[in-house]
């Protein structure tokens, strides 16, 4: 049913009613229609992207996003350029009452069909005669300093004895951990689980996010699903405390019922026990393959870290 007081009007425009384009306007108008098309296709892309889980093989900060971003742009023209939607067609066709080309010409061809601009002239300025510098006035030169990194902040600079000590700035992932760093500590004491283990695997499923929520409603910082979170005595799958504890605890009975396998392990957490005693080993799922290999990348790298820098 139409909303009162709107009209769409589908009807084609008669050749009186359409503006006049030239040979340059409808070059001008080819590259407009395409451009609209591939904006909406972009758009397209950007909501399905949303409505998946996000990918963590990329951190999820500035650089990532646009570089996404840029992907998400490209491969919409490309999209546009491949396949007719109809329309650029129809916009086109509308506007000039003419099917659009196929083949759209390229920017330096619709540069040559605008007529150049001519150059400005070049005024010759007059020749100033160059007056002798005033002769500098000697001041006190200040002790030499060492050069600190840019990166390193202002207020932080008294504290910095060593330029070449300054420690590498921490991950997104890596700070969102140290924020529930007692309570994996926690969890971990309680549950006889190495608190590494934890993290590596708070870091593959959720990337940290408390509020984190998967197309199959796993939910927090380990991605309990309402069963797991009920079997486990989480009562706020959201409070963050209660969900490292129950995935830990839950993490702990996958161990237990594979007599410490970490692989096998993993995988019942991502995949279930069922399909890891059906399989006899982890499941030909390339899903929880991945998910394995990225939790053990995570252990490998936390306990470098450990080693280099102490706990």
């Amino acid at each position: 049913m139409p909303i009162e007081g709107t009209h769409i009007d589908t009807k084609a425009a008669t050749a009186a009613d359409r503006p006049k384009f030239d040979a340059t306007d409808k070059l001008r108008l080819q590259k407009a229609v395409k451009d609209f098309e591939a904006v909406l296709v972009g758009y397209m892309l950007k909501n399905m992207r949303n409505s998946v889980q996000k990918s963590d093989l990329m951190d999820d900060g500035l650089g990532g996003d646009m570089w996404e971003g840029m992907f998400d742009s490209e491969l919409s023209k490309h999209i546009t350029n491949q396949s007719q939607f109809g329309l650029a067609e129809s916009l086109y066709r509308r506007l000039t009452g003419e099917p659009l080309p196929t083949q759209l010409r390229t920017i330096p061809e619709l540069d040559r069909v605008i007529p150049e601009v001519p150059k400005a002239r070049v005024i010759a300025q007059p020749q100033v005669t160059a007056q002798p510098a005033p002769a500098p006035i000697p001041v006190s030169t200040p002790p030499a300093q060492t050069a600190l990194p840019a990166s390193v902040k202002p207020e932080r600079l008294d504290a910095v004895t060593d330029a070449t000590a300054v420690a590498k700035p921490k991950s997104r992932i890596a700070e969102r951990l140290a924020t529930y760093e007692t309570i994996i500590d926690t969890a971990a004491q309680a549950h006889g689980v190495d608190p590494v283990l934890i993290k590596a695997v708070i870091a593959t499923e959720s990337a940290g996010k408390a509020n984190a929520r998967s197309s199959k409603e796993a939910k927090g910082l380990m991605q309990l699903i309402d069963s797991t979170a009920a079997d486990m005595g989480v009562k706020n799958v959201w409070d963050p405390e209660e969900n490292i504890n129950g995935g830990t605890k839950y993490l702990k009975k996958m161990l237990e019922r594979f007599d410490g396998d970490l692989k096998l392990a993993l995988a019942s957490y991502n995949a279930g026990p069922g399909a890891v005693e059906r399989h006899k080993g982890i499941p030909p799922y390339r899903e929880t393959r991945d998910y394995v290999n990225r939790v053990l990348h995570y252990v490998k790298q936390y306990e470098q870290e450990i080693a280099t820098h102490g706990e």
